[in-house]
């Protein structure tokens, strides 16, 4: 019924196959860029001239950004995200009333389009992650965003208060 006699040219279930190069080949290929990149984009100094100066509230909380996070449930506050990227959680609170352009930052900041970017740390992409979930309609835990932030409380002002005494500059929102 079967003929075991004649032998398979293939290689066995589950080896590998293995294609003679030699280094200098192999390290040119591993040199190369990949297709579509443009060389540019490799050179360390390229995004400082595509970027925006640095102000100062990339460096601190806004009072917008600290009226936003006191509106968030406890669980959903991006502690690390502020700590860390102070300059994404402002924009984040500018854009929170509207949900398409914040989902849209939100997407932007968790799927890398461009290629090759390192990413954020566990803890912020779990804090954006959350936030996402947070606005998307058809999750349990989807709210409609304040249409405005609050007006100043006693809990606004012990938060402003602790993040001083933590360290963080605070700016008030601009009128």
């Amino acid at each position: 019924m079967f003929d075991r006699s004649q032998k398979q040219d293939r290689p066995p279930l589950g080896a590998n196959e293995f294609e003679p190069t030699d280094f200098e080949a192999a390290r040119q290929v591993l040199d190369e860029l990949p297709a579509g990149l443009d060389p540019t984009h490799g050179d360390p100094t390229y995004w400082l001239t595509r970027r925006r100066p640095p102000t100062a509230s990339d460096r601190a909380l806004t009072g917008r950004a600290l009226d936003w996070m006191v509106t968030l449930p406890e669980a959903l506050r991006p502690q690390q995200l502020s700590r860390q990227y102070p300059r994404i959680t402002n924009t984040l609170a500018a854009l929170w009333t509207d949900r398409p352009e914040a989902l849209q930052a939100l997407e932007g900041l968790l799927i890398d389009r461009r290629g090759g970017r390192r990413g954020l740390p566990d803890a912020v992409r779990s804090e954006l992650q959350a936030l996402q979930r947070h606005l998307t309609p058809g999750t349990e835990t989807a709210t409609p965003p304040p249409t405005a932030p609050p007006r100043e409380h006693a809990a606004l002002a012990r938060a402003r208060q602790l993040l001083e005494a933590a360290g963080y500059r605070v700016i008030p929102p601009a009128s």
